[in-house]
């Protein structure tokens, strides 16, 4: 009987080890993707994307068991912040590195939000301004900006 026991402990053991295998497989599989988008702006429909994917792995983990566990919970339940954090260092290293680029773009350098306007890559862009504001000169500027830095195929701009 002893025996039965053991077995059955052992049984446990392994489908246990496999389990938690499984969960640090698709936590690192939720690190090689959220490191992926973060090659460039992150769109609100990458990260919802993102959020439902994993979601039945936030709901499988009651509980944070070692530092990777950990990470991917406060990531998960924090991800809108995070992202919302990131896109602003991400726009403000873009502003950065591509100054020259702005500056000569156009006969006459773009301003500031026109700049932040460009390198936000997200879903859908509203641009909202008043007559002779540089709308036009914006979305101009977004559409080379595309096609020049982000090697965007001008056919694949309007779709």
């Amino acid at each position: 009987m002893i025996y039965l026991y053991i077995i059955i402990i052992l049984i446990l053991l392994l489908l246990f080890s496999k389990y938690i295998s499984n969960i640090n497989k698709n936590i690192q599989q939720f690190n090689d993707e959220l490191s992926n988008l973060k090659q460039n702006y992150i769109s609100y429909t990458d990260m919802t994307d993102l959020k439902e994917k994993y979601k039945y792995l936030r709901l499988k983990i009651v509980i944070a068991t070692n530092k990777k566990v950990s990470y991917f919970l406060n990531t998960y339940d924090n991800i809108n912040s995070l992202v919302d954090a990131f896109n602003k260092e991400y726009i403000k290293s873009e502003l950065e590195k591509n100054r020259t680029y702005f500056d000569e773009i156009f006969t006459y350098p773009l301003d500031n939000e026109q700049r932040t306007a460009i390198i936000t890559d997200d879903d859908n862009n509203l641009i909202i301004a008043g007559a002779g504001s540089g709308k036009t000169t914006t979305i101009i500027g977004k559409t080379r900006y595309l096609i020049d830095k982000k090697n965007i195929d001008p056919r694949e701009i309007i779709t």
